[in-house]
């Protein structure tokens, strides 16, 4: 996975690898809820958590493997924040077939009221700012943005904020769960 990652977002890195990931290769959803049913984890505060996963969408995950690394980029990303502002130690994937073009992935953790206060604070309480690069709580926030970029790129939107207004991708905050969903094109195996 981080290799194919590596390879996406740095297209010289290996060129010829780089080839071979757009050539058409289908990939099986059941890999990817494999790869994160049940993920154990350790936090900041070295406490053991579990990724919970659930998914209703029985199409192909992507149809090359450079289109299945900007997925897992997205995933990876939700999940990794996921992990570090998790106020308890289980957080929840979401897989959900929207209609018969989209796919949802929905990433739950669970919040700590200083964060719902920072996050509200921070961006006046329009959690899409999450998404435009720059607003970060440690980090440096660009992961939220790279995952818009990608977002928007998959349905062929002119820019961030066209996805960002089409709800493609965004945050909310819900009886104290942090929440975070992109949309990405769906494949199914009957055509």
């Amino acid at each position: 996975d981080q290799a194919k990652v590596m390879r996406n977002a740095l297209p010289d890195l290996d060129p010829e690898v780089r080839r071979a990931d757009e050539a058409e290769k289908p990939h099986d959803m059941q890999t990817v809820v494999d790869k994160w049913r049940c993920f154990r984890f350790e936090d900041i505060r070295q406490r053991p958590g579990t990724v919970d996963v659930a998914c209703d969408y029985d199409g192909l995950l992507a149809s090359c493997c450079l289109e299945a690394s900007a997925v897992d980029r997205i995933v990876y990303n939700y999940v990794n924040n996921a992990i570090r502002f998790a106020a308890a130690p289980t957080i929840q994937l979401d897989i959900a077939c929207v209609d018969a073009h989209t796919v949802r992935w929905t990433v739950a953790n669970p919040i700590a009221p200083d964060q719902a206060d920072w996050l509200k604070a921070k961006t006046g309480g329009d959690l899409t700012h999450l998404f435009r690069g720059g607003l970060t709580r440690g980090g440096q926030g660009l992961g939220l943005s790279n995952c818009a970029d990608f977002v928007a790129a998959a349905f062929g939107l002119p820019d961030v904020d066209s996805a960002l207004d089409g709800r493609y991708l965004g945050a909310a905050v819900e009886d104290g769960w942090y929440i975070a969903w992109a949309h990405w094109p769906s494949l199914h195996l009957n055509g």
